[in-house]
């Protein structure tokens, strides 16, 4: 149901479904591969807007550390196109990225309530 969500940028019934997933034993990261998979049929918008309701739940629900000690190491060299590639870059776009789809989650959130 979180692909499904994630699908149809459902941002409340989402947020109900991603704690229901970790309750019933998926872990962060198998939620994440299923917001990450649902990028290709529903957009890269909505997959952030979901991406973000999980760190929130995850900050929540106290687990967040599950989340990040399972991540692999950034990469150094050079990125797409031979741009340099470094984790200091890497580290400031995730901000961003994490900014952008807080900001979109809150605009929905309220777009849902009115």
């Amino acid at each position: 149901m979180v692909g499904v969500c994630v699908a149809l940028d459902e941002v409340v019934q989402g947020d109900n479904h991603i704690r229901a997933a970790l309750t019933f034993d998926a872990t962060p990261s198998e939620v994440r591969e299923v917001i990450l998979q649902s990028t290709i049929y529903a957009g890269m918008p909505r997959c952030l807007r979901a991406a973000a309701i999980l760190e929130r739940v995850l900050e929540e629900q106290g687990r967040i550390a599950e989340f990040t000690e399972t991540q692999l190491p950034l990469p150094s060299g050079t990125g797409p196109a031979g741009y340099p590639y470094s984790p200091r870059f890497a580290a400031r776009a995730l901000r961003y990225r994490l900014r952008f789809s807080r900001d979109a989650t809150a605009e929905a959130t309220h777009t849902h309530a009115q």
